[in-house]
């Protein structure tokens, strides 16, 4: 079978495509230059992972386990645990327990008894922790929350030493969790990040989403007959005083599923 030009042109054109070296590819393909023009605008419409489709497995549904709402200009945090029925210790158990001679008996009932209240206690702790991690991410996130910025920087210990609790307590208590919010949902361990390198005075760092909102403006904002390869935003970000380096930025444009340059490039 007969090699395709567009075949032709990615075996052995790659390169010219990248400097814009139409004439050069046209010369030695002996094709008009609207020609390759074609062959390269057919290449860049093409799915660079063609077994994404192919995915078999079924799709997962998330249940939130904290609802985050505004109303009437006010942001609040609710537990989504309205399907857990209400538990208490059953009162005849009890009665049992003080009207019973048999002191074996009564021991028992006394151990289970102090079980039950521990359990209680352990539960009505963790909730409140909860809820004061949830008010804690709609004070430190709420222009995430409202679309108008990225995360702020802010880490389990942080939020430890404002709850007075163990940075531990904090990641027994969101591990696994999902934040559901007007614009959708997150995994509770997200919004907790350390800052990125970040030189600005009186700045309070960036977090590894911040950096990718930059790339992702960045690339929207490029010229698309001369997108921003990866060094060159890694030089533009510099500008902003956010100091990482080229594989860094390929792989937050690659976890966000943009495009490398010769992808993204227009050749109209």
């Amino acid at each position: 079978m007969e090699e395709s030009y567009e075949w032709k042109i990615v075996e052995g054109y790659l390169e010219q495509v990248a400097e814009g070296k139409i004439s050069v590819i046209s010369r030695e393909l002996k094709l008009p230059t609207a020609k390759v023009r074609k062959c390269i605008e057919n290449i860049g419409g093409l799915n660079p992972r063609p077994l994404t489709g192919f995915n078999t497995e079924k799709t997962s549904y998330v249940v939130p386990d904290i609802v985050l709402k505004k109303e009437e200009g006010v942001w609040t945090g609710e537990l989504n645990d309205s399907w857990v029925q209400d538990y208490r210790i059953n009162d005849y158990y009890l009665q049992m327990m003080k009207e019973s001679s048999e002191e074996e008996l009564v021991n028992y009932f006394r151990t289970k008894l102090e079980r039950v209240r521990f359990i209680m206690n352990s539960i009505e702790q963790r909730r409140q922790t909860m809820m004061g991690i949830v008010n804690l991410i709609i004070e430190r996130q709420i222009d995430f929350l409202e679309g108008k910025g990225p995360l702020k920087p802010m880490t389990m210990s942080d939020a430890a030493r404002e709850l007075g609790v163990h940075p531990s307590t904090v990641s027994r208590a969101i591990r696994g969790k999902y934040v559901q919010y007007p614009s959708g949902s997150i995994f509770m361990k997200a919004l907790f990040t350390a800052s990125a390198s970040k030189e600005s005075s009186g700045d309070e760092g960036i977090t590894t989403m911040g950096i990718k909102q930059f790339i992702k403006e960045l690339i929207e904002g490029e010229n698309k007959q001369k997108p921003f390869s990866d060094q060159e935003l890694v030089k533009k970000l510099d500008e902003q005083g956010i100091h990482i380096s080229r594989r860094a930025v390929a792989k937050y444009r690659e976890e966000m599923q943009i495009k490398g340059s010769f992808e993204r490039k227009s050749f109209g």
